[in-house]
This record gives C-alpha cells, sequence and structure tokens, in this order.
C-alpha cells in the first residue's frame, strides 16, 4: 500500500538588510505548518527568497536561520494567527516585484534550479524529483490505473485547484520512443490519459497538467522545476 505526498520545491542574515529583501511581510519567530512545497539547504535567506520567487508555486516561505533551512510553501497565512512559534525561523511572505531577478536572464542545465548569489549573479543548484522521493523511501507516482488517475486528480482539484497547475510523475521517454512508467511498464502514447494533443515532442519528462478543470498526462523539458508527487510504501 502506498501514501500519496504532494512535495510542492536566530537573526536574518547580516547581509541582508530588510529594506532589501524581496517580499514586503515577515513574521520572526514564526513558521507557517501544514502547506510545504519543497525544502533545501540555503547559502542564506536571500537564496531561500529567490527560490520562491522561480517557482509558480511558491507562496511564501519559513527561512530556519540555525541550519540555512528553506522552506517552500504553496500557501500563505493571512494573519499572525494563522502560524506557529518557532525561535529562530522568519515566515516571509508578499513579493515586491515577481520578476526582478538575474535568473531571468538566463537558463540553467536539466535538473538544475536558479537561485541569485549577491543579487546580481546566478547559481545554478541541482533539482531532482526523482532523487528526493527515494530519499523518503518512495517513488515518483505512478498513475498506471484509471482509478489511481481519477482520485490523485480529485484531491489536487480539492486542494489545489487552479487555472492550471503541473505536477511531476513517474513516467519517461525512453530512447527507443516509448513512454514507460518508472516501474518498466509501457504507456500508452495515444492512450485516453493524456492531456489533449499530448504527447507533443515537448521533452523526455511527463506531468500531470490540470488546466481549467481538464487533466491529463503531458511531456515536458524537464528544464522547469515543477511541483511533483511521491508515493511511498507503507
Amino acid at each position: 500500500m502506498y501514501i500519496v505526498i504532494l512535495m510542492y520545491i536566530v537573526a536574518t542574515t547580516p547581509k541582508l538588510a530588510s529594506g532589501h529583501s524581496s517580499f514586503s511581510k515577515e513574521i520572526p519567530n514564526a513558521c507557517l505548518r501544514d502547506a510545504l512545497f519543497w525544502k533545501r539547504h540555503v547559502s542564506n535567506r536571500f537564496e531561500c527568497e529567490t527560490l520562491c520567487l522561480m517557482l509558480r508555486m511558491c507562496q511564501s516561505v519559513n527561512y530556519r536561520t540555525t541550519d540555512r533551512i528553506c522552506h517552500i510553501n504553496f500557501k500563505k497565512a493571512y494573519d499572525v494567527h494563522s502560524v506557529v512559534l518557532e525561535k529562530g525561523t522568519t515566515y516571509i511572505r508578499d513579493r515586491k516585484n515577481k520578476t526582478s531577478t538575474p535568473c531571468r536572464w538566463g537558463t540553467c542545465k536539466v535538473n538544475e534550479i536558479c537561485a541569485v548569489v549577491q543579487r546580481t549573479n546566478k547559481l545554478c543548484l541541482p533539482f531532482d524529483a526523482t532523487k528526493d522521493c527515494d530519499n523518503d523511501s518512495g517513488r515518483l507516482i505512478i498513475l498506471n490505473t484509471s482509478d489511481k488517475h481519477k482520485r490523485i486528480v480529485r484531491e489536487l482539484l480539492e486542494n489545489y485547484g487552479g487555472p492550471r497547475y503541473y505536477f511531476q510523475v513517474g513516467g519517461k521517454k525512453e530512447a527507443s520512443g516509448d513512454w514507460v512508467w518508472l516501474n518498466g511498464n509501457v504507456i500508452d502514447s495515444t492512450g485516453p490519459h493524456w492531456f489533449p494533443g499530448n504527447p507533443n515532442g515537448d521533452g523526455i519528462c511527463m506531468d500531470l497538467m490540470i488546466k481549467n478543470s481538464i487533466d491529463g498526462l503531458n511531456d515536458y523539458s524537464c528544464r522547469s522545476p515543477i511541483s511533483f508527487i511521491c508515493e511511498i510504501l507503507i
């Protein structure tokens, strides 16, 4: 049996004055719970903020200064009563300018995410959804039955519904041209579970695309870090 997990990737660092933050609101010694999309170790708070700027699903962050852990959240708290006390963590929300980052000026390699160093230089960091799932003793989800596909879509629409969302799943295109799940089972490229018009040659990675309540599998280039769904054996 598997459970399904949706992963949505002390004081402030001295070099980062509050006036230079990319966000307009923060609550010291507080964090937002039950909203985690992705987490990683970063060099400083500014790098944490930059990750949020670059990820479409990010609505806020928890930055833990003690070990420089950045929590990317898929939702935000609307008042101080929505967060919990956590010493050494700063809750940050409300972007000032969504596009003010040098990451907009260039691209990173496959399986990398763009971050910023010292406000002007770009840094490419490793991003591997498959490895993140493996680290939790799981795998990227395999939607190999109609019932499982429908249940996951229903859960996503109820909890994360929006005009358009993408969630990486455990399918890929082989050198032979066949699409396969991570367990080796072949995926029918003309089957009913693909989003209309797909696969269309965009790439060798696969996501579950939801657009205006229409859903289906979609091929993409692997270059853009997106939300992903893990399933863990229990």
